[in-house]
């Protein structure tokens, strides 16, 4: 908005015109904040700025899809970490049933969520190519854009208003997540670091040491918490570095909740960090809706005023 927030009125064919028109002021009559200076590059830059907003909203929508994926991911029997809500998805639904299994839910929801991006990519791309095969100055064929400048836009609000409404819908199986993490090996960096930072060890070492432990334990079929400190312990010995490590460490470094509780800087998962992120990403969103009001008042402010003129001067 702001990088086209300039009045455009004056470039007239693309070299100005001999009438002696005060741009500034009709600036402000059309609830510019400036003057767009340049007349060649007004007329040239027709289309660039609904190719800028499809941009953006190629970005939104690119994101939304992404999220949709690993929702549906998520909500399959194998990961089993998520359901969808009856809002968006009922079993033996005319919709979102199967017609075969009875025991399905159909998350179409999430699928027309995730078929938006490519869509958007797609008027993205079109706007971008029908533009840059223009010569210079005024050409018709930059009306086109206008059609998928307004397809861009009532596809991502649709996408927007339906991931809203799955998001609010989540049923989280907070069990299945935990066994899944405490089976799937992922919290061995924690340990990594838990021994790192305890024992003063550079981490590159500690990497090698527990790394060589978790290989044999995946080989051998062992879980993360079936790995003692001896095991750690050994290992290291025989990489002549000493370590000094019991097994109430080893199961407070790989403890899920604790691990996540220590990521306390900006941008980590601790509940505290992200209870601030949400507070600092609502006031966000508070300072633009307030912004978008205070510049839908500029253009209905300066609406009134032109209006105003043109019927005294009538």
């Amino acid at each position: 908005y702001q990088e086209y927030d300039m009045n455009p009125l004056g470039a007239c064919e693309s070299y100005g015109t001999s009438w002696p028109l005060d741009r500034e002021y009709t600036a402000d009559l059309l609830g510019f904040s400036r003057v767009w200076e340049i007349p060649q590059d007004v007329i040239s830059s027709r289309g660039l700025t609904q190719l800028g907003y499809l941009t953006g909203l190629r970005d939104i929508s690119i994101t939304a899809g992404k999220l949709a994926q690993d929702l549906l991911l998520f909500t399959t029997f194998e990961y089993g970490m998520i359901s969808l809500g009856e809002e968006v998805a009922q079993r033996m639904h005319p919709i979102t049933g199967s017609s075969v299994m009875a025991q399905k839910k159909n998350p179409d929801v999430l699928e027309l969520i995730r078929s938006i991006s490519p869509q958007v990519i797609g008027f993205s791309s079109i706007t971008a190519n029908l533009l840059s095969t223009l010569p210079m100055g005024y050409n018709r064929d930059s009306r086109e854009v206008k059609e998928y400048i307004d397809l861009g836009f009532s596809k991502t609000t649709d996408m927007m208003i339906a991931l809203q409404k799955v998001l609010s819908s989540l049923i989280i199986d907070k069990k299945r997540m935990e066994q899944l993490v405490i089976a799937n090996y992922s919290l061995t960096t924690d340990l990594a670091d838990y021994i790192s930072q305890k024992s003063g060890v550079g981490y590159r070492l500690i990497y090698k040491i527990v790394g060589q432990v978790v290989d044999e334990a995946i080989n051998e079929g062992k879980l993360l918490t079936e790995i003692t400190a001896e095991d750690i312990k050994q290992k290291a010995n025989s990489m002549n570095i000493i370590l000094e490590l019991n097994n109430n460490q080893m199961q407070e470094a790989i403890n899920p909740y604790t691990t996540i509780a220590k990521r306390t800087h900006t941008g980590g998962s601790s509940n505290k960090t992200m209870s601030s992120a949400l507070t600092n990403t609502k006031a966000g969103i508070d300072g633009l809706q307030a912004w978008i009001k205070k510049q839908k008042n500029t253009i209905e402010n300066a609406k009134k005023k032109t209006v105003k003129l043109a019927e005294k001067s009538a």
